[in-house]
């Protein structure tokens, strides 16, 4: 325990001579296992640019903590106790022709919203639990891969938005809001408990009385 920050290492990990401007924290309590007060699973993602060159072409996503459903992005389901660059299939930093805006957590997974100059130019990858990634799989992945859904509304307009939290993920995308990951309670938003959600869902709750979007 540490009841005072500490200074996150920067000099021996991978953002050494990196300024960070975006940073997401989830620590679960009671996260499947361990009982009442125990944090099972707790990351930190950031996006940080490197010091000496401009933000819009060097803005990498960098994350640790726990790591045992694949939520830091990095290749492994090993923990690390210091900053690591996120990867893809490459793997290379995260996404080797676009960098990265922001980035959301939550207890099983993470996501980055990247820019890139080719339309779309705002594009979701996450990685983690199958539930925490809206590409349709079930499975665990240590690496990015991209947002995806079976209307291609991902795949051809920009995403605007990304959240996290409560063991799923949501995306603003052409004014309307899809979510994906547990549904037990209904987080979706789509009026059912069905869980869990892997593809990117209409959140149609978040419509008002005239069917038109509110974001």
């Amino acid at each position: 325990d540490q009841s005072l920050p500490v200074a996150v290492n920067t000099a021996s990990s991978s953002l050494n001579g990196k300024s960070v401007i975006s940073i997401s924290s989830e620590g679960s309590d009671n996260f499947w296992s361990g009982g009442p007060g125990t944090i099972n699973n707790g990351h930190t993602c950031v996006v940080a640019y490197n010091t000496a060159g401009p933000v819009a072409s060097t803005s990498r996503a960098h994350c640790w903590g726990s790591n045992d459903t694949g939520e830091l992005g990095i290749g492994t389901t090993t923990g690390s106790s210091l900053p690591q660059f996120v990867k893809t299939l490459s793997p290379s930093a995260l996404p080797g022709s676009s960098n990265v805006v922001s980035v959301v957590t939550n207890a099983p997974g993470s996501c980055a919203l990247t820019y890139r100059t080719t339309a779309p130019n705002y594009k979701a990858y996450c990685w983690g639990l199958g539930s925490s990634r809206g590409d349709g799989v079930s499975t665990m992945t240590s690496h990015a891969v991209a947002v995806n859904d079976s209307g291609n509304v991902f795949a051809i307009n920009d995403v605007d938005y990304l959240i996290g939290g409560a063991y799923r993920m949501c995306a603003v995308v052409t004014g309307a809001m899809y979510c994906w990951g547990t549904n037990d309670r209904g987080q979706i938003g789509n009026g059912t408990t069905d869980t869990p959600i892997l593809d990117p869902t209409e959140a149609v709750f978040f419509r008002n009385p005239g069917n038109q979007y509110i974001f």
